[in-house]
């Protein structure tokens, strides 16, 4: 289960989202820490997962950014999820 929820951090507002055991225990969030425009779109270049029980975190970077890359629609099935098509992968 999850929630959606801004974050106020350092002066701004981030959107962010928890990881909720049943119950309501928050046991993971996610928070988006930079923005750049690419193409038009606001993006998420930067995003950090925190573990609230054990206090440890990780940064995620997103410096390759592209869209409207042609992708045919049905790369979007959940079997390619488990195994990507070689040929769009860098």
């Amino acid at each position: 289960m999850s929630r959606s929820n801004a974050r106020t951090s350092t002066g701004g507002v981030h959107p962010g989202e928890d990881r909720v055991r049943p119950g309501g225990t928050v046991y993971r969030t996610v928070e988006a820490l930079k923005f750049e425009e690419f193409q038009g779109f606001k993006t998420v270049t930067e995003s950090k997962m925190t573990d609230t029980k054990m206090g440890g975190h990780t940064v995620l970077s997103y410096p390759k950014t592209e869209y409207d890359v042609g992708l045919p629609e049905d790369i979007f099935a959940e079997r390619y999820l488990r195994r990507a098509p070689r040929e769009y992968l860098d």
